[in-house]
């Protein structure tokens, strides 16, 4: 089980999440709704890291835009995030991980 803080941001121009942190999003990778945990690469107005992420090697930019998010998976072999995907907008950002509950007790 994932625990995710869904409070606001953590104070005017910040966003949500932050380059490093573990986000849960709607997942903008399949056609159905659903929820997916990815590594923040790149935060809005941070540089764009590219040279990891071949789906957005050909934009123009050279910072990730205002409202967007690079996502990739810890499992780079076994995951689709935005090296095939590309941006992920904020809007379907959840919150960000706080605690991950591990153990026989969760039904």
């Amino acid at each position: 089980m994932v625990v995710v803080s869904c409070g606001p941001g953590r104070g005017h121009g910040t966003p949500p999440a932050l380059t490093g942190e573990e986000a849960t999003f709607a997942g903008p990778f399949v056609s159905i709704p659903v929820w997916t945990t990815k590594r923040v690469a790149a935060a809005p107005g941070d540089r764009l890291p590219n040279e990891v992420v071949p789906a957005l090697s050909d934009v123009p930019e050279t910072v990730v835009p205002r409202q967007e998010f690079v996502v990739l998976g810890d499992n780079s072999s076994r995951s689709y995030d935005s090296r095939e995907h590309g941006y992920v907008e904020a809007s379907r950002l959840l919150g960000v991980v706080v605690r991950i509950v591990r153990g026989s007790g969760l039904h």
